[in-house]
């Protein structure tokens, strides 16, 4: 997974007074007073029930947030598995894969579920449209894993939408015995504006903004958006990743540059059987990669039958599709 920089200290809220003199000096209603002036400028860009700056109280908009792509990135990619007609039997993919993840030092397995469906998203709310909106595939992973004292949770969300499989909105949430952590990001226009909450020690509360740039996608989002690679006229895709957020402490919000290449096509064994599929390898500037294998057969819409990230491997060992929001 990639490594970048931490978020951007000037939006950190423990930075806006800088420790000396001056801050000994100040008064309490002076550090509230500075907080509330910067949480009122984030909270403009940021949307609500009611709205945003951008499309005030129209929860039936349906112009798409603007997620710029160039002929080098998302340009490229195939989406015959986005126009697949299997995505409206009213149901959703579920993919359970046999994973690992280090936590403590130590290898953890588990099974992770991976939920995929089509819906509308309303750009106004940032939520799924009531109505009208536009379509997104919702990206749902889950994976708890299990140590000595208790079960790690992680829930996480990314919305992608359709058209060209680019960011619009990421949600992550982890809870075990210890504490919770939440992190959120959203596109606004040509801005992504984001937000953590972590309950270690000198985390905290951060919040700011980044420039949504061109061929923008989610780490957590890469099982899905890569299952469009042009496998048939293999040739490099550049994107723009925003770093995996599934972690418990606060994660780096600024997306660095990758590039997607075609490594071969091959038998893989997994639990779910051998399966012929397509490697690739995503490769950032700091040298490390993650690979990831995909179905090379069309009818499956090209799912995910293996990946290893340098964090978490995954192994597929179960596909299906059902209503799993029915009772």
């Amino acid at each position: 997974m990639p490594r970048s920089p931490q978020p951007r200290k000037a939006t950190h809220i423990a930075t806006l007074i800088p420790p000396g003199p001056v801050h000994r000096a100040l008064s309490m209603a002076g550090k509230i007073m500075a907080l509330l002036m910067v949480l009122a400028l984030i909270g403009a860009l940021w949307p609500t029930s009611s709205g945003n700056a951008h499309t005030p109280n129209d929860t039936a908009n349906t112009t798409p947030p603007a997620a710029p792509i160039s002929a080098d990135g998302l340009a490229k990619l195939d989406f015959a598995f986005v126009n697949d007609p299997i995505w409206y039997d009213g149901q959703a993919e579920q993919a359970d894969y046999d994973a690992t993840r280090s936590m403590y030092g130590q290898p953890r397995q588990y099974v992770a579920r991976f939920f995929t469906n089509k819906e509308p998203y309303s750009p106004a709310t940032a939520t799924k449209a009531a109505g009208q909106g536009i379509e997104v595939f919702k990206f749902h992973v889950r994976e708890d894993l299990p140590t000595k004292n208790y079960t790690y949770h992680y829930s996480t969300m990314a919305y992608v939408q359709t058209d060209d499989l680019s960011a619009v909105k990421l949600q992550m949430g982890s809870n075990e015995d210890c504490g919770a952590t939440f992190k959120e990001a959203t596109l606004l226009g040509n801005l992504v504006a984001w937000r953590q909450s972590s309950y270690f020690p000198n985390e905290g509360v951060r919040q700011g903004s980044f420039d949504a740039g061109a061929d923008l996608v989610f780490h957590d989002a890469l099982p899905l958006v890569l299952r469009g690679y042009p496998f048939a006229d293999a040739s490099d895709l550049k994107l723009r990743v925003v770093p995996e957020a599934t972690t418990t402490h606060l994660s780096p919000v600024e997306p660095v540059d990758a590039v997607v290449r075609y490594v071969d096509r091959a038998a893989v064994k997994v639990p779910a059987g051998t399966i012929v599929a397509h490697q690739l390898e995503v490769a950032y500037p700091d040298g490390q990669t993650e690979r990831y294998w995909f179905d090379a057969d069309p009818r499956t819409q090209h799912v995910m039958v293996q990946a290893e990230t340098g964090v978490a491997d995954y192994a597929l060992r179960s596909v299906r599709r059902w209503a799993y929001w029915s009772e």
